[in-house]
């Protein structure tokens, strides 16, 4: 039975006593959970960096959210309707939503010029927000953003206090979704211009919509959210708060990890990958996975040091070892948390549909060693010697199995010799940013939940690609798709940009990756979004 709103306020209270005095856990409905540093800015419209994003998502809501069950739902809009011709969204308000001014406790509605400022900022050039350019299907966004226009003659009006209209310069299918991440939260004008200048900054210096508020700003430390009397559902909020612990805490004097200190009983959650995962499997732990990694093999196009081609800047050499791979060879040896791919780009949704299940398969160069020797025989008849290449791998993710399998069979079968050379994390970026190596082992991702974050990757001016590959016709697609109002249209050119990706060769997948979040026994109800690395807290339960 949910608790009256007086008796959920008075255990919040005593929570934050409790937490700020003893630094208990969850036996007064307090979760925990720790985050690897701390947030640079709470400010939705500039933040970038994951620890921001996990407390953002938790105290801010925008025009529309993510369900539990990871369709779209309501938001701040109760409801919102589109133009024939997809060009023009009006999101209707709830009248019951509020800010809560931190530990004052005052409140106020959120009204429609709040969204209206928020993206006004967001193109601010001043602003500098990272995601900006996510927007630019906005009317006027984009000269905003370059600072040819004022920021007042944004796509985005309030026709009434509780009407939010944005107008578009071309459909984008994809405007829902990107509408419930931070950038796209709500700001109230006068009290950012109160804030002069700390907004985001410190804990009086945030105002929150969304189910939590920050309580405390420990710098260095941790940070405590509070349940939020003033969100318009809190009476479907259980917990009381979450604290945040940043960086790794001692016992004993001796520096604990996450790892240490979820086994250990410290906090609740956890979101766990690679060869972490024995330790936490089949071990009574709450938890659900998320396939949302593609491990693939990417070879280096660009021009070495003295201007020379390498290796694998052939095309036939690349279709020839694409022939040649065997995913039988190495599918027995496949760790927990592993799987085949049939893509690029694992199995995320458009809306609310599955793109894999709609695109189908994408790999088209199924194994074939007769077609391989004749890529082989042109790959030799432009290049009278293949050197020796060196396969670079990051450690700690137990891979190096399906390396040296593959090497193996490109020895036996094409007589290409691929050594392997495992780095740590560090060293094995600082290859990738200076792009002296002939192929790796990469790890693909993606911001949020869509085709194009994952296909955005290999555009020619994306930091990811570090290995040169460019071809206008895949980035006209991908432009093409993110156009597109029609869903089935939108994923049939995403396919064909995929398909075009997959048969130039560049980046040859060999395996998806589950990622597992964890919650302890007594913790149930928490969702994790593995793409912005965010928890949503509010749906959490703790047993008594």
């Amino acid at each position: 039975m949910k608790q009256p709103i007086i008796r959920r306020m008075l255990a919040a209270l005593a929570a934050c006593v409790c937490l700020l005095l003893t630094g208990c856990g969850n036996d007064e409905g307090i979760l925990r959970y720790d985050i690897a540093n701390e947030p640079v800015n709470l400010d939705p419209q500039s933040s970038d960096d994951p620890a921001s994003t996990i407390i953002i998502e938790n105290t801010f809501e925008g025009l529309l959210r993510v369900a539990p069950d990871g369709k779209l739902t309501e938001g701040v809009a109760k409801d919102y309707t589109v133009s024939e011709d997809g060009l023009v969204y009006l999101f209707q308000l709830r009248t019951d939503a509020k800010w809560r001014l931190g530990q004052k406790g005052e409140s106020r509605p959120v009204t429609a010029q709040d969204f209206v400022f928020a993206f006004q900022r967001l193109f601010t050039p001043d602003t500098r927000a990272p995601d900006a350019d996510q927007f630019y299907c906005i009317k006027n966004a984009q000269r905003i953003h370059k600072g040819e226009l004022d920021p007042s003659e944004v796509g985005v009006t309030a026709p009434d206090d509780y009407t939010v209209r944005i107008e578009l310069e071309y459909p984008n299918s994809q405007l829902p979704s990107l509408l419930t991440t931070p950038a796209a939260m709500p700001c109230n004008e006068q009290f950012f211009h109160d804030s002069k200048g700390r907004y985001g900054l410190e804990s009086d210096a945030i105002l929150s919509n969304g189910s939590f508020y920050v309580r405390k700003w420990t710098h260095d430390d941790f940070v405590s959210l509070v349940w939020n009397e003033a969100y318009w559902n809190c009476e479907n909020i259980t917990v009381n708060g979450v604290t945040l612990y940043i960086g790794e805490r001692e016992k004993f004097g001796e520096p604990q990890t996450a790892v240490e200190r979820f086994l250990g009983g410290s906090t609740d959650c956890i979101a766990v990958s690679g060869s972490q995962l024995d330790a936490f499997l089949d071990k009574g732990y709450n938890s659900d996975s998320y396939e949302t990694v593609t491990w693939g093999l990417a070879f280096n196009l660009a021009p070495d040091e003295q201007g020379q081609p390498r290796i694998f800047a052939d095309a036939n050499l690349r279709r020839a070892l694409a022939c040649a791979w065997s995913y039988d060879s190495y599918q027995h040896s496949l760790g927990r948390g592993y799987s085949l791919p049939i893509g690029i780009v694992p199995d995320v949704t458009v809306l609310d549909a599955s793109y894999r299940e709609v695109a189908g398969s994408c790999l088209p160069y199924p194994l074939d060693l007769e077609q391989a020797d004749s890529y082989m025989e042109q790959a030799y008849a432009s290049s009278s010697s293949l050197k020796q290449a060196v396969i670079l791998v990051p450690d700690g993710y137990g891979l190096e199995t399906f390396v040296a399998s593959a090497s193996q069979i490109w020895q036996k079968e094409l007589n290409v010799y691929a050594g392997i050379e495992v780095l740590e994390e560090d060293a094995f970026q600082q290859r990738l940013e200076s792009g002296e190596y002939d192929c790796a082992i990469m790890p693909l991702t993606g911001a949020y939940n869509s085709p194009y974050a994952y296909l955005s990757n290999f555009k020619q001016d994306a930091s990811w690609n570090t290995f040169g590959y460019a071809d206008p016709q895949f980035e006209a697609l991908l432009e093409q798709a993110v156009r597109e109002k029609d869903l089935a249209d939108s994923v049939e050119l995403y396919r064909q940009a995929e398909q075009r990706l997959s048969e130039a060769a560049v980046f040859l997948p060999i395996a998806n990756q589950k990622e597992y979040f964890f919650m302890s026994s007594s913790v149930s109800g928490l969702v994790f979004n593995p793409f912005s690395r965010s928890i949503q807290f509010s749906t959490g339960r703790i047993k008594d």
